[in-house]
């Protein structure tokens, strides 16, 4: 009994210091959690407190949360934590707090801005903005991309232009027939010769069309008539009897005949073969370095068209299948008449091949043609009868059989102009599309001079999530610039006066360019939304049979000189490229007026002829109420949805700048706000010494 009494007594003495220490352990927990509770509650208070500082009038004006950053944040943090802890607590002091970690507003590509203005605008009822600008953010990448491609045919109509302004130069250094950059020129509907030097002058045997090796009687006659070609068969053979005779009579004879001495009949030859010969010889030189030339270009155009039918195969789901087979058929078109190795008007290969052998033929005659050039005497005449015998031997191999043009498809009765009046038609309407679309006098003359706003800042952002939420978000944040910043249209009419005062007027001009000046922004604004409507317009001239029959027609008459129909082909794009552009201006003009425009392009709200484009009379025919379409608000709203994010972000926050600046705060500047920041707290139990710590993080967003 006793033995079990001690065992009792020992167990009951061990559970008792386990309650105990229990009870220990949970008196201290409880102290400890209470104390934590007060250091929690009092920093998020403090936190609060400090971010309460924020920019009022950002929240006035933009519904946006920003806290100027500096030293005095740490010190408030610092003073309402330490009165916050002393009114629960005297058993708690501070040891030190601070923000070691800020957010900027400009950091990030500027999402920073982009999340406030989102979790504003989910309060308000946009949904509808989306639904109706999706379809045109998919007709905007669709104008963009015919954009693209039309410049590249447009680059590759300038190459094959190149090819055949060789082909002309060709002409002239070959057949002696004078043409410029726009074709042959003709006077009273026959070619003009261009000079005394060319290949054809030399001709073996007697001349006519098929020694000379010409199709076209008009080319020959004139050529002819005047006396261009010699026959260097019977120059050699009349300077060979010169020599026989004079060695058999003698030079006394000779003399005694005067003018029709042997010598100077020889003389006569000799001088004729040798301006045909060297002019032969000179004007071979000049046409290989042509081919040269050719080729080069020729191998240009054949990779830009690769690289063109590569973007219409791309582009096949945004294009549409009635624009893709289009384009796909015309650029075959060209690939087929303009890039082959056989043109129409010339033989490119076989013109080089014959060249070549004549150059070689040429050269191997030069050193005998060079010893004739003597003062013929009868001592000396058989010495040179035989140089000339050599020459003649070697002359034979001289051809004319590969120097072959073909002016079948040539019309002489006009002079064809090619396509620098088009060139300069588009040029004079796009480098005067402000002063065609507005009044110049009714633009803003507001200017900025500051290199430190957050519009001048870079940098990138990578998008992530689902597509159609960022499509969403975006239309979201485009709405809010158009809610909260004024464009050109909002200063038209009864409101030229609005706000008079801001530094700029068109700020979501500002926001889509970010330049300094109002006239550059919408000088820039207008420019793109010129390419927005051209894209649109040539998509719907592709596909109108009757205007691109009209501009082939055209493109014939200025570019038919070589018959080349890959020529004429691209010609017809660069024509309907500037039709295309004649009626954008009549559609902003109808915009900058107030009125909507139909944003797709159809044939009965198609209002500029070719005929008066090319007399450029943009007045077009009276076919758009204006009434029903987009207004420019609506076209702002598509390059803004369309507009680089990032860059984006930045321009809105310059904006806001700016106009903080109007109101007051001349150094306001983005780059010196934050959003949000984190830090720690550090305390310290007076009693036990023991120290706790706390980290802090506030947020806008």
């Amino acid at each position: 009994m006793v033995k079990l009494k001690g065992q009792i007594t020992v167990l009951a003495s061990l559970t008792l210091m386990l309650v105990l220490s229990l009870v220990f352990a949970c008196f201290k927990s409880s102290g400890d959690s209470s104390y934590n509770t007060i250091i929690k509650q009092a920093c998020e208070l403090s936190n609060e407190a400090v971010f309460a500082g924020y920019c009022n009038d950002m929240l006035n004006e933009y519904s946006i949360l920003l806290l100027k950053k500096s030293d005095k944040n740490n010190k408030e943090l610092s003073s309402y934590i330490a009165d916050n802890i002393s009114a629960y607590s005297n058993n708690i002091s501070l040891v030190k707090a601070e923000y070691d970690n800020c957010v900027y507003v400009t950091d990030n590509g500027g999402s920073g801005i982009r999340d406030e203005i989102l979790k504003y605008m989910q309060y308000g009822v946009y949904s509808e903005v989306v639904n109706s600008f999706r379809e045109s953010e998919q007709q905007v990448n669709k104008s963009k991309k015919i954009n693209e491609i039309s410049d590249d045919i447009a680059q590759c109509e300038e190459r094959i232009y190149e090819m055949d302004k060789s082909v002309l130069e060709l002409i002239m250094s070959v057949e002696g027939i004078k043409t410029t950059e726009a074709g042959i020129v003709t006077e009273g509907g026959k070619p003009v010769r261009s000079g005394n030097d060319f290949v054809k002058a030399l001709v073996r045997g007697n001349v006519s069309m098929s020694s000379v090796n010409i199709n076209n009687e008009k080319v020959y006659n004139v050529m002819k008539d005047s006396g261009m070609y010699v026959d260097m068969d019977q120059c050699l053979t009349d300077m060979d009897q010169c020599l026989e005779g004079l060695y058999n009579e003698g030079d006394e004879v000779s003399e005694s005949r005067g003018s029709s001495s042997y010598d100077a009949i020889y003389e006569r030859n000799l001088n004729k073969l040798k301006k045909a010969y060297f002019g032969a010889c000179k004007n071979i030189d000049k046409a290989l370095s042509t081919i040269e030339q050719y080729k080069r270009v020729n191998k240009e155009a054949s990779s830009s068209l690769e690289r063109c039918k590569n973007k219409v195969e791309e582009s096949k789901d945004i294009i549409g299948e009635e624009i893709y087979s289009g384009l796909k058929q015309d650029l075959c078109d060209i690939e087929k008449d303009g890039l082959s190795d056989s043109r129409k008007m010339c033989d490119i290969n076989a013109m080089e091949k014959c060249l070549r052998e004549d150059k070689q033929v040429l050269d191997s005659a030069s050193s005998y043609i060079n010893n004739m050039d003597v003062k013929i005497t009868a001592s000396n005449s058989m010495e040179i009868k035989g140089y000339v015998k050599q020459a003649e031997y070697i002359l034979t191999a001289y051809t004319n059989n590969g120097l072959k043009f073909d002016y079948s498809a040539v019309d002489f009765s006009s002079q064809a102009k090619g396509m620098d009046a088009i060139r300069k038609l588009y040029e004079t309407m796009s480098d005067g599309l402000v002063g065609l679309v507005i009044d110049e006098g009714n633009i803003s003359d507001k200017t900025i001079q500051y290199s430190d706003l957050a519009s001048g800042l870079g940098g990138d952002s990578s998008s992530s999530g689902n597509l159609i939420k960022a499509t969403i978000d975006t239309a979201l944040y485009d709405e809010y610039i158009l809610s909260h910043f004024n464009n050109y249209m909002d200063y038209t009419g009864t409101n030229k006066t609005l706000n008079d005062n801001a530094l700029l007027k068109y700020m979501v001009e500002y926001v889509l360019c970010g330049k300094d000046s109002d006239k550059d922004n919408l000088k820039q604004v207008m420019i793109e939304l010129s390419a927005i409507r051209e894209g649109m317009n040539f998509a719907y001239l592709l596909t109108d049979s009757g205007k691109k029959t009209e501009a082939y027609s055209l493109a014939a008459t200025l570019l038919g000189f070589t018959g080349n129909t890959a020529v004429i082909k691209a010609g017809q794009y660069l024509i309907l490229a500037a039709w295309a552009y004649g009626e954008s201006i009549l559609e902003l003009r109808e915009l900058y007026k107030g009125k909507k425009i139909e944003f797709v392009k159809t044939k009965n709200n198609w209002r500029l002829s070719l005929g008066n484009l090319l007399v450029m009379n943009l007045d077009g025919d009276e076919k758009n109420d204006g009434k029903t379409g987009m207004d420019y608000k609506d076209y702002l709203r598509v390059l803004l949805i369309t507009e680089n994010g990032v860059k984006k972000n930045y321009r809105v926050m310059g904006a806001m700048e700016l106009r903080m600046m109007e109101l007051g705060h001349s150094d306001f500047r983005m780059r010196e706000y934050i959003i949000s920041a984190s830090g720690t707290a550090v305390f310290k139990n007076k009693s036990k010494g023991n120290l706790y710590s706390q980290q802090i993080y506030y947020s806008y967003v």
